[in-house]
């Protein structure tokens, strides 16, 4: 298991990237406030696209996310501060 932080960038939080090894990735985030999370992917940190809108109005949650790419790279954004990002692949 992975732990990555985030950090402030205007009036949301992003997390540090997160390259695909082509596997199944769980997710794991706790959130300082009730937020929204969205995860977001890129093939070359340039142009970043949503992906998912992960949850609403929650400060907990644990998601399995598939069809991730080898070399594909992600990223979460969130609306309050996260306390806690973990992730196995």
């Amino acid at each position: 298991m992975e732990t990555i932080t985030a950090n402030k960038q205007g009036d949301k939080f992003i997390s540090e990237v997160i390259t695909g090894t082509g596997n199944d990735m769980a997710l794991h985030v706790e959130l300082e406030n009730d937020g929204v999370a969205v995860l977001q992917r890129s093939l070359d940190c340039n142009e970043w696209l949503d992906a998912i809108i992960l949850f609403r109005d929650a400060r907990l949650f644990e998601v399995t996310i598939g069809s991730i790419v080898e070399g594909q790279k992600l990223r979460l954004v969130t609306t309050s501060r996260p306390t806690l990002i973990q992730y196995i692949q």
